[in-house]
């Protein structure tokens, strides 16, 4: 019941999302947890920078399938070459793989993102790579 009480983005998040939001690069959430638990958890903490949140839900296959990627994407109007995922674990990377798009992992997550596109060892690595692709395409 109170799970999310002491909940808060890891250091240097919010400035990067604003960053971000400020360039109008556009951000999406999709996690394996239930719908519910992202809607609780991620919206209160980001929604001034996105209205994608993307949760587990019936007849959708998770993380690492790319059926949720592709309904973020599908939301936001864009291709999968045209994004970045960030993520904290092989999953994420995994997912990334799944969804032929590059990815970003972060070192100070829950597992080993050796396998990443990119890795970064904090927030602020992440809008540089972001910037350099952009420039790439």
């Amino acid at each position: 019941l109170h799970g999310s009480e002491n909940t808060k983005p890891y250091d240097g998040i919010e400035k990067l999302l604003e960053s971000l939001t400020n360039l109008d690069i556009k951000i999406g959430v999709v996690s394996n947890k239930y719908q519910e638990g992202v809607d609780k958890i991620c919206r209160p903490l980001f929604s001034k920078y996105t209205n994608i949140f993307i949760g587990a839900r019936k007849n959708i296959n998770i993380k690492p399938a790319s059926d949720m990627v592709n309904i973020a994407l599908n939301m936001m109007n864009l291709n999968n070459n045209e994004c970045l995922f960030v993520g904290d674990s092989t999953v994420d990377i995994q997912t990334a793989k799944n969804s032929n798009m590059k990815s970003i992992g972060v070192l100070w997550g829950y597992k080993d993102v050796s396998d990443a596109t990119f890795t970064v060892n904090n927030p602020s690595e992440i809008i540089n790579i972001i910037l350099k692709e952009n420039e790439n395409e």
